[in-house]
């Protein structure tokens, strides 16, 4: 018969070893913050970027898919592991789907009307393909850069 191992003291120890659970948990609220902060200071300043761009298959927010690059190289660097792409991409599209959800279910008298379900996904579809693109690349870059600086010794 085996001994019991005793449950663990910390957050890290029950979600691996290593700490790596941990860290992509922590390179996830990173990239929130990131992209909510990001957004916050676009929609203030009013950026140019932060126009949409109409096209025959949706609109485009440059600042937008800028904003889910930086948010998500900034979780990348901070996870330093392949596995936060994934959590990237999910992360981004758990946002759009709030989005999508809060368009959808806007009451009559805010300021968005309440539109049909397929108009606000075809409306949307290019912004939230690019985005979830962005996010997945920013991912990668994050990570890129964080072994860079492993390899040179920072």
């Amino acid at each position: 018969m085996t001994p019991r191992r005793p449950p663990p003291r910390t957050l890290s120890a029950a979600l691996g070893a290593d700490g790596s659970a941990a860290r992509l948990l922590a390179a996830a609220l990173v990239a929130l913050v990131v992209m909510i902060a990001a957004s916050l200071m676009v929609q203030i300043v009013g950026a140019t970027l932060a126009r949409e761009v109409a096209t025959p298959i949706g609109a485009l927010s440059l600042a937008d898919v800028l904003t889910a690059f930086v948010a998500m190289a900034a979780g990348g660097l901070l996870a330093r592991s392949a596995r936060f792409r994934i959590v990237a991409v999910v992360l981004q599209a758990v946002v759009w789907i709030s989005i999508v959800a809060a368009l959808y279910l806007a009451p009559g008298g805010s300021v968005a009307s309440p539109l049909p379900l397929g108009e606000v996904l075809r409306h949307n579809a290019l912004a939230f393909v690019a985005s979830l693109l962005a996010a997945g690349l920013g991912a990668w870059a994050g990570e890129r850069l964080a072994r860079r600086r492993a390899a040179a010794g920072r």
